[in-house]
Order: structure tokens, then sequence, then C-alpha cells
């Protein structure tokens, strides 16, 4: 049988601000993210023990990075890995 309902040909293509708003997006929330790791490998986790400090350009990089990949990839992908982040930094701090 043939599949009787209609699509709109423009429903499932993104557009160039489409992409850019996802990419800009997940760069504040890899921003967001990178920080929390930063800080919590930097030493400042729950526990107190002492980390040499990281560089801080390592946050930047890794925005720039989860930036790029929201702009090519789909944004669950981006998501997916951030969460996990996430989860990890859930454990970390407990």
């Amino acid at each position: 049988m043939r599949d009787k309902r209609k699509t709109h040909p423009e429903a499932s293509s993104t557009r160039l601000f489409d992409r850019l708003a996802v990419s800009y997006l997940s760069g504040v929330v890899a921003f967001m993210t990178g920080i929390l790791v930063w800080g919590a490998l930097a030493g400042f986790n729950a526990l107190g023990i002492y980390a040499p400090p990281l560089p801080f350009g390592f946050v930047v990089l890794f925005t720039i990075a989860v930036g790029i990949l929201g702009f090519f990839l789909k944004e669950n992908l981006v998501l997916t890995v951030l969460a996990k982040l996430w989860r990890f930094l859930g454990m970390m701090w407990r």
C-alpha cells in the first residue's frame, strides 16, 4: 500500500540559519560543560583532592569543536555526548 500522508518537501531539509542556530547553542552548552569539567579536573571537586590546573585553552578548544560538530551533525548526537558528560560530572560531584 502507498502511504497517503503528504509531506512537505522542505520539512526535512535544514537551512543554513537552522544549522547556525544549532551550532551556536551547542557551543553555549559545550562552554558551560567545559567550565564544569575544567573546574572539576582543576581540583575544585567535592573531595578536595588537588590536581594540577589545566590550561583554560582546553575549554575554548572543546567549545569550538562541539560548535563545529553541531553545525555538521545532528543536534541529537551532540546532545547525547554532552549528556554523558553531565552524568559523569554528577557522579564526580557526589
